[in-house]
């Protein structure tokens, strides 16, 4: 590496400057024609433990986050993770760091459906259910898929970090009109409270303001029982079932003090950042909104078309399994 960069860098002194003049012409570009994949953001994504790796322990045992190490975040930055490997069905494995537990401020998030069939696949918006589950009839199935933008606690600086999250783990996570999933219990015993501390303290005849997510902490991770021992939940039906295991909000009683609650407050530094990002990943939110997804799914449609009619074009590069 060190002679690579020693010869680049003679390489690069002995080069004349270049004319840069055609940078002018950018000037006369049309910008609403110009591709655009919106805001990127590293991810972490869930995977489940197994039972049968007692022996070995950690997050393969017990289930919990995994962040691939070509995002460029490194060791050095995660010096409260571990580093591990995502292995796949087919016998591969991807390298990267895991942890049990995250504290993390939601700040936004995003929902869609996804349909596989074959090498393709295809998003639908969360309310265009009808419209997916006619669109998998006769595939391999239909799976919610759901994305978090957050601030990890201790990784703010690296900015906001996507926790993505698919099936029966999402259903686990999402806010829902009833039941124990990870933002139903965080709702129920922080930001309910919360805003019923602001409501008392409001002046008569002012409306009270309100607490987003973002303005506190929440740790999330593989359920547990009273022992520690991990927590597995068979979901599925008929054939198709499986052993997972599934993400909790942990530490969070069903009455917390007013002093205890302030202890989640992730400050007004932070509050005013995580806002901030709140604001920069508008386009980001609504990227999976139908009318979004609907010129996505007409532009594979196209493309599909074309490598069909021209699957020996050279210049033709299979796209990359979206990060779910």
């Amino acid at each position: 590496m060190a002679k690579f960069e020693r010869d680049g860098s003679a390489m690069l002194a002995a080069t004349p400057a270049a004319d840069l003049g055609w940078l002018d012409e950018v000037d006369n570009v049309d910008q609403s024609t110009v591709d655009t994949e919106g805001p990127q953001y590293p991810f972490a994504q869930w995977v489940h433990g197994d039972k049968r790796l007692k022996a070995i322990g950690g997050v393969p045992y017990t289930g919990g986050w995994f962040m691939n190490d070509s995002q460029g975040i490194t060791a050095e930055d995660l010096t409260d993770w571990t580093a591990g490997e995502l292995n796949h069905e087919q016998g591969e494995a991807t390298p990267g760091f895991v942890a049990r537990d995250l504290t993390v401020a939601v700040i936004r998030s995003r929902r869609c459906w996804r349909v596989r069939d074959g090498d393709q696949t295809r998003l639908f918006a969360w309310e265009e259910y009808e419209r997916a589950q006619q669109a998998a009839a006769g595939k391999s199935g239909l799976s919610g898929r759901l994305q978090v933008l957050t601030a990890i606690q201790g990784l703010e600086h690296l900015g906001s970090i996507v926790l993505t999250m698919g099936g029966s783990v999402s259903r686990a996570f999402a806010p829902g009109k009833s039941g124990d999933s990870v933002m139903n219990v965080f709702a129920r015993t922080i930001i309910t409270p919360a805003n019923t501390l602001v409501r008392k303290r409001a002046p008569k005849g002012v409306k009270p303001k309100a607490w987003p997510y973002r303005a506190f902490w929440l740790t999330v991770g593989p359920g547990r029982d009273a022992q520690g021992a991990p927590i597995y939940t068979t979901v599925g039906e008929g054939s198709a079932t499986s052993t997972v295991s599934l993400p909790v909000a942990l530490g969070l009683a069903d009455k917390l003090s007013d002093a205890e609650l302030g202890t989640r407050f992730v400050g007004r530094d932070n509050l005013d950042q995580f806002s901030a990002w709140y604001a920069e990943a508008e386009e980001w939110a609504h990227l999976w909104d139908a009318e979004a997804l609907s010129g996505q799914r007409t532009a594979q449609a196209e493309l599909a078309a074309e490598v069909e009619t021209a699957s020996d074009n050279p210049a033709y590069v299979a796209e990359e399994a979206i990060p779910f």
